[in-house]
Protein backbone atom coordinates (compact mmCIF):
# COMPACT_ATOMS: atom_id res chain seq x y z
CA UNK A 1 0.00 0.00 0.00
CA UNK A 2 2.88 2.60 0.84
CA UNK A 3 3.90 1.62 -2.20
CA UNK A 4 0.92 2.39 -4.73
CA UNK A 5 0.54 5.73 -2.38
CA UNK A 6 4.25 7.05 -3.95
CA UNK A 7 3.07 5.68 -7.61
CA UNK A 8 0.01 7.47 -7.05
CA UNK A 9 1.15 10.67 -5.10
CA UNK A 10 4.32 10.86 -8.29
CA UNK A 11 1.40 10.59 -10.98
CA UNK A 12 -0.28 13.29 -9.38
CA UNK A 13 2.44 15.70 -9.14
CA UNK A 14 3.56 14.54 -13.42
CA UNK A 15 0.00 15.69 -13.82
CA UNK A 16 0.10 18.75 -12.60
CA UNK A 17 3.66 19.45 -13.74
CA UNK A 18 2.16 19.13 -17.46
CA UNK A 19 -0.48 21.07 -17.16
CA UNK A 20 1.30 23.75 -15.47
CA UNK A 21 3.56 24.46 -18.51
CA UNK A 22 2.89 27.69 -20.37
CA UNK A 23 1.55 27.12 -24.17
CA UNK A 24 2.35 30.92 -25.08
CA UNK A 25 4.43 32.24 -28.05
CA UNK A 26 8.28 31.56 -27.78
CA UNK A 27 10.07 34.95 -25.74
CA UNK A 28 13.86 35.00 -26.32
CA UNK A 29 16.05 37.87 -24.99
CA UNK A 30 16.58 40.96 -26.96
CA UNK A 31 18.65 43.40 -25.61
CA UNK A 32 21.30 46.04 -27.58
CA UNK A 33 22.33 49.39 -28.67
CA UNK A 34 20.32 51.62 -30.97
CA UNK A 35 23.03 54.10 -33.08
CA UNK A 36 23.00 56.36 -36.00
CA UNK A 37 26.09 56.55 -37.93
CA UNK A 38 28.02 54.79 -35.40
CA UNK A 39 26.52 57.32 -32.58
CA UNK A 40 24.21 56.19 -29.75
CA UNK A 41 20.66 57.02 -29.67
CA UNK A 42 19.46 57.81 -26.12
CA UNK A 43 15.69 58.75 -25.14
CA UNK A 44 14.00 56.47 -27.99
CA UNK A 45 11.11 54.20 -27.65
CA UNK A 46 11.92 51.41 -29.59
CA UNK A 47 9.03 48.78 -31.09
CA UNK A 48 9.92 45.47 -32.22
CA UNK A 49 6.08 44.77 -34.06
CA UNK A 50 5.28 40.58 -35.34
CA UNK A 51 2.96 40.33 -37.94
CA UNK A 52 0.20 39.13 -35.33
CA UNK A 53 0.65 38.98 -31.32
CA UNK A 54 1.87 41.09 -28.88
CA UNK A 55 4.68 43.83 -29.60
CA UNK A 56 7.66 44.11 -27.93
CA UNK A 57 8.87 47.78 -26.59
CA UNK A 58 12.35 49.28 -24.95
CA UNK A 59 13.49 52.83 -24.53
CA UNK A 60 17.51 53.70 -24.95
CA UNK A 61 19.61 55.03 -21.92
CA UNK A 62 21.76 57.79 -22.53
CA UNK A 63 24.64 55.20 -24.43
CA UNK A 64 22.00 53.97 -26.90
CA UNK A 65 21.46 50.51 -24.57
CA UNK A 66 17.82 48.68 -24.14
CA UNK A 67 16.01 45.67 -23.11
CA UNK A 68 13.05 44.67 -24.68
CA UNK A 69 10.03 44.35 -22.83
CA UNK A 70 7.22 41.98 -23.74
CA UNK A 71 5.20 41.66 -20.91
CA UNK A 72 5.26 42.52 -16.88
CA UNK A 73 7.03 38.79 -16.77
CA UNK A 74 9.29 38.16 -19.42
CA UNK A 75 11.41 40.24 -21.63
CA UNK A 76 12.94 39.84 -25.19
CA UNK A 77 10.45 39.94 -28.05
CA UNK A 78 8.64 36.65 -29.57
CA UNK A 79 10.46 34.52 -32.11
CA UNK A 80 9.35 35.34 -35.95
CA UNK A 81 9.28 38.25 -38.05
CA UNK A 82 9.18 41.72 -36.55
CA UNK A 83 9.04 45.21 -37.97
CA UNK A 84 11.21 47.56 -35.97
CA UNK A 85 10.43 51.36 -35.59
CA UNK A 86 10.75 54.16 -33.02
CA UNK A 87 9.78 56.99 -31.65
CA UNK A 88 11.38 59.92 -29.28
CA UNK A 89 10.23 60.33 -26.00
CA UNK A 90 10.19 63.79 -25.85
CA UNK A 91 9.67 63.37 -22.00
CA UNK A 92 12.68 61.70 -21.55
CA UNK A 93 14.89 64.55 -23.61
CA UNK A 94 12.89 67.71 -21.78
CA UNK A 95 11.30 66.71 -18.53
CA UNK A 96 9.26 70.08 -19.17
CA UNK A 97 7.35 68.26 -22.37
CA UNK A 98 4.59 67.21 -20.17
CA UNK A 99 4.13 70.68 -18.87
CA UNK A 100 2.70 72.03 -22.17
CA UNK A 101 5.88 73.95 -22.65
CA UNK A 102 6.92 74.23 -26.43
CA UNK A 103 8.33 71.40 -27.52
CA UNK A 104 12.83 71.98 -28.24
CA UNK A 105 13.96 71.82 -32.02
CA UNK A 106 15.51 68.15 -32.39
CA UNK A 107 18.40 68.10 -34.11
CA UNK A 108 18.30 67.03 -37.90
CA UNK A 109 20.01 63.77 -37.91
CA UNK A 110 17.31 62.64 -34.95
CA UNK A 111 14.35 64.14 -37.65
CA UNK A 112 15.86 62.32 -40.59
CA UNK A 113 15.81 58.73 -38.37
CA UNK A 114 11.76 59.46 -37.01
CA UNK A 115 10.83 60.37 -41.04
CA UNK A 116 12.52 57.02 -41.68
CA UNK A 117 12.07 54.72 -39.01
CA UNK A 118 8.89 56.62 -37.05
CA UNK A 119 6.26 54.31 -37.79
CA UNK A 120 5.01 50.45 -38.55
CA UNK A 121 4.08 51.50 -41.73
CA UNK A 122 6.88 53.80 -42.89
CA UNK A 123 9.77 51.61 -41.88
CA UNK A 124 11.94 49.49 -44.02
CA UNK A 125 13.63 47.69 -41.42
CA UNK A 126 12.62 44.01 -41.06
CA UNK A 127 14.08 41.58 -38.38
CA UNK A 128 13.80 38.07 -38.07
CA UNK A 129 14.14 37.16 -34.43
CA UNK A 130 15.42 33.54 -34.22
CA UNK A 131 17.25 33.00 -30.80
CA UNK A 132 18.22 34.83 -27.90
CA UNK A 133 20.28 38.04 -28.43
CA UNK A 134 22.16 40.37 -25.43
CA UNK A 135 24.44 42.08 -27.76
CA UNK A 136 21.89 43.44 -30.68
CA UNK A 137 23.07 46.18 -33.23
CA UNK A 138 20.08 48.43 -34.28
CA UNK A 139 21.45 50.71 -36.43
CA UNK A 140 19.13 53.54 -37.67
CA UNK A 141 21.29 54.89 -40.47
CA UNK A 142 19.59 56.44 -43.23
CA UNK A 143 21.92 54.45 -46.20
CA UNK A 144 23.84 51.44 -46.51
CA UNK A 145 27.78 51.61 -46.83
CA UNK A 146 29.17 50.21 -49.77
CA UNK A 147 30.93 47.03 -50.04
CA UNK A 148 28.58 45.57 -47.85
CA UNK A 149 25.79 42.96 -48.69
CA UNK A 150 23.35 45.92 -48.73
CA UNK A 151 22.11 47.93 -51.34
CA UNK A 152 20.09 51.20 -50.76
CA UNK A 153 17.22 50.01 -52.19
CA UNK A 154 16.35 46.67 -50.69
CA UNK A 155 19.05 44.60 -48.23
CA UNK A 156 19.52 41.43 -46.66
CA UNK A 157 21.97 41.47 -43.91
CA UNK A 158 22.31 37.84 -42.28
CA UNK A 159 23.10 36.90 -38.75
CA UNK A 160 23.46 34.09 -36.46
CA UNK A 161 20.04 35.04 -34.58
CA UNK A 162 18.36 37.81 -36.83
CA UNK A 163 17.81 38.68 -40.74
CA UNK A 164 17.67 42.10 -41.59
CA UNK A 165 15.20 43.65 -44.68
CA UNK A 166 15.97 47.05 -45.33
CA UNK A 167 14.10 48.70 -47.78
Amino acid sequence: MNRWCLIRCALVIALVALGCTKNGPKIVAIEGVATHNGTPVPNLMIWFEPASGRPSWGISDKSGHFVLDYDPDYDGAVVGRHTVWVLEDQALNDPTAMMGKAKPKRPPEMQAVLDKYGSKEKSPLHVEVKKADRNFQLKLDLTHQRGSSCIRTHCHCQASFVRFDCR
